[in-house]
């Protein structure tokens, strides 16, 4: 909790803890992206099996 607390009590070198959040900011966001992805791909499988189910027609 080094970071959080240099940002409440206005200590310390906020110019790193900024590059630190910065850093975490941009990775939690290359992960959301990573697993909207995976969702998206998710869905299509889902439907396709949907689609076999209720039709007795192997998926594509």
């Amino acid at each position: 909790m080094e970071l959080l607390s240099c940002v409440v009590t206005r200590r310390g070198d906020t110019g790193t803890a900024r590059t630190a959040l910065s850093r975490a900011e941009n990775r939690i966001d290359t992960q959301i992206g990573t697993l909207v992805d995976t969702q998206e791909r998710l869905d299509t499988v889902i439907a396709a099996a949907t689609t076999t189910f209720w039709t007795g027609r192997p998926c594509p």
